[in-house]
């Protein structure tokens, strides 16, 4: 009878603790995912160029925004059902810069930190470790998206940024990580 008792407080237990685990999970960990499951495209931004970045020695895709002078806009378009969008993101060497969000209701604006590798001509190799909060990013949505949500990032003050490894992750997806 002891053993029985047991084994039933034990498994009341487990199931508790599961449970909790799974109300309390954060988007998972894509800070080292520098490939993009979203589209990167230059349409619908301004002064927006395709360009390669370099992380690790690998080079990925990515976005590059602005150029001398004239501020850069990128439009991601933000699949249905994602809950969070990771991005790598960093400004231009000696500019710490905002990027002001659009719609506002999606995001509040996103501080970049400057990278001396984003500088010159591509391809841009990035110093230091992407990973960091300081280039990487996440915008967690109060819901799943229903549909398809167009964000559009613009720097302030007429600065460069570059953006990689975008993902879209859906609540399903997300681990404890």
């Amino acid at each position: 009878m002891f053993k029985h008792n047991l084994f039933i407080k034990t498994t009341f237990l487990l199931v508790f603790l599961f449970g909790t685990f799974n109300l309390t999970w954060a988007q998972s960990d894509k800070s080292a995912v520098y490939t993009s499951n979203v589209t990167l495209s230059t349409s619908g931004g301004s002064n927006v160029t395709t360009c390669k970045v370099v992380v690790n020695n690998v080079e990925y895709d990515g976005l590059k925004a602005g150029t001398s002078g004239k501020t850069g806009a990128i439009k991601i378009t933000v699949p249905a059902g994602t809950k969070y969008l990771h991005m790598h993101a960093a400004a231009w060497n000696g500019n710490n810069i905002t990027l002001s969000v659009t719609p506002t209701d999606y995001s509040d604006d996103i501080s970049l930190t400057s990278n001396s590798g984003i500088s010159g001509n591509g391809p841009y190799t990035f110093e230091g470790d992407a990973s960091t909060d300081d280039y990487y990013k996440v915008i967690t949505f109060s819901n799943a998206l229903t549909d398809d949500v167009d964000l559009t990032f613009t720097a302030t003050g007429e600065k460069r940024f570059v953006v990689f490894g975008v993902n879209a992750e859906d609540e399903a997806t997300a681990s404890t990580s």
